[in-house]
């Protein structure tokens, strides 16, 4: 691979930029992003090209411009197919991971799993046994639960367990996983022996999903009145949660909530109040997600069954408008992909890449075939000069023989 010094440097600077807004508003890396990326395709530069779009993909995924992240990771992938760069497989196959779960969160699941299959086979490909396990173990095994799936995950994922080596960082996912999926099956008794079986390993070897198991077993034995083991492992969640930088906020909140929930159960009202308040001050207000708007219509029941009618309504009047704002996020989502039509998107980009394969196929045969026929020009070569040596020696140890034979 030979690279422009320019565009490597260039780029380089592009990266450091990014990573000085990593973590916060990515925005201000979007049009030096663009405009490296026009620089790249006016020098031919497929390498950085691929990078660029793979870069502003993630970008627009991360400011919530989900249409125009796919279409420049479908565009960073058709780039990074036409070439044979081994140096950007594992761009490629970031790509396709990252495609999936744009999709499957549109609920796009046929995608999701065919873009998810796509990562597989590159990682088989380079034999990336680390990408094969996330591929498999981790992202398909959601998809599967997102898309309602719970037997076909638990299948999967008892396969996994019996037939391949696993750390205990995967076992503690896997376990948590298999206990989701019980618990939607209504199998609580063997939801909660999974989640137990994944609560006996390291909480540092995986601290996000060691949190959601704690939170998981919290939440079955709250149902079942444990009321003691549910707040003693919601505490446990809550030491967790530093572990991890990522939705700390969020992961208190649902702490706080699921506490307030308990409390309230055991008719420790003024705890569950503080509880409820605590929960209220870890909100993202730019988040519309259920996970936080519910809060509101707990708190109206709450009130409610206090006989304290104003503050119910004052909730349920909060619930509402944030439910409808809710609706009408889901609404843009549905707006946006009839805007970018995704199906007729990815349809388009996979008609592409096999036109691509087929390319790169013709021409693997084309050059197999011209070596075939170079070796058989050089054979027929080999043998007429060896023919014409041959027939020299003939004519000479003939005329040698003449010589020795002559009378003369």
């Amino acid at each position: 691979m030979v690279l422009s010094k320019d565009l490597s440097v260039e780029y380089d600077e592009i990266i450091a930029l990014y990573k000085e807004h990593k973590g916060g508003d990515l925005s201000p890396v979007i049009e030096p992003a663009k405009a490296f990326l026009e620089q790249a395709k006016s020098e031919r530069d497929i390498f950085h090209i691929t990078k660029s779009y793979f870069l502003l993909g993630y970008i627009y995924a991360h400011t919530n411009d989900y249409g125009k992240a796919i279409i420049h990771y479908l565009e960073g992938s058709r780039n990074g197919e036409s070439s044979d760069d081994p140096e950007l497989n594992q761009t490629i196959l970031s790509i396709n991971k990252n495609l999936a779960l744009i999709l499957s969160d549109y609920k796009h699941y046929d995608l999701a799993h065919r873009f998810n299959n796509k990562a597989l086979e590159i990682a088989e490909e380079t034999d990336n046994q680390k990408e094969i396990l996330e591929i498999i173990g981790i992202n398909r095994i959601h998809y599967y639960l997102e898309e309602e799936k719970f037997e076909l995950a638990i299948q999967e994922i008892d396969s996994i367990i019996n037939n391949l080596d696993l750390d205990e960082k995967m076992l503690i996912n896997l376990y948590n996983k298999k206990g989701i999926a019980f618990e939607h099956l209504d199998e609580l008794n063997l939801a909660y022996t999974n989640f137990s079986k994944a609560s006996i390993y390291d909480q540092n070897l995986n601290p996000e999903e060691y949190y959601h198991v704690l939170m998981n077993l919290a939440f079955i034995d709250t149902e079942w009145g444990n009321y003691d083991l549910a707040l003693k492992n919601l505490n446990e969640a809550r030491k967790v949660v530093p572990l991890f930088y990522k939705n700390q906020n969020k992961m208190y909140f649902l702490i706080e909530r699921r506490t307030a929930d308990v409390n309230f159960r055991l008719k420790n009202y003024a705890e569950a109040e503080k509880h409820f308040f605590t929960a209220l001050d870890y909100i993202d207000k730019s988040d519309r997600s259920s996970d936080y708007f519910e809060i509101y219509k707990d708190l109206s029941e709450f009130y409610f069954l206090q006989n304290n009618l104003d503050k119910a309504l004052e909730y349920k009047t909060l619930y509402s408008d944030h439910l409808a704002l809710y609706l009408e996020q889901q609404k843009e989502i549905e707006e946006l992909d009839k805007k970018y039509n995704i199906d007729l998107l990815t349809e388009r980009y996979f008609d592409l890449l096999s036109v691509n394969q087929e390319k790169k196929a013709a021409v693997r045969t084309a050059q197999i075939s011209l070596g075939s026929v170079i070796l058989i020009l050089l054979g027929i070569i080999f043998y007429m000069v060896y023919q014409k040596v041959r027939t020299k020696r003939d004519i000479k140890r003939k005329l040698l023989e003449i010589d020795f034979n002559s009378e003369v």
